[in-house]
């Protein structure tokens, strides 16, 4: 009983020391470095994730076009038409590598 004891105090002296080197690590608690008292948080650089974001919604503007699509209108007859025009109900034919309207 001793051991294990022993055991669960050691493993949680070692999980206390890892969360504080993992909050050390990541800039918390945030120091103002001109005293302010404002947080500092908002003037650091920004994260890598950040960047990936920005980017790929960057992206995804650029790609905001008016997409045409594959309606298939009366008799099965397949009619290309702006994506802006479809409307619910209408059904529409996508293919390997479309951009879907």
């Amino acid at each position: 009983m001793f051991v294990v004891e022993v055991g669960a105090a050691l493993t949680t002296v070692f999980l206390v020391r890892d969360i504080f080197r993992a909050l050390e690590a990541s800039g918390f608690p945030c120091k103002s470095p001109s005293g302010s008292g404002l947080p500092c948080c908002s003037r650091t650089s920004p994260k890598p994730w950040r960047k990936r974001a920005a980017s790929q919604a960057e992206a995804l503007r650029k790609t905001k076009t008016d997409v045409i699509a594959k309606r298939l209108g009366a008799g099965g007859k397949m009619e290309q038409v702006p994506g802006s025009l479809l409307r619910v109900g209408d059904v529409v034919v996508c293919d390997a590598l479309d951009l879907i309207p």
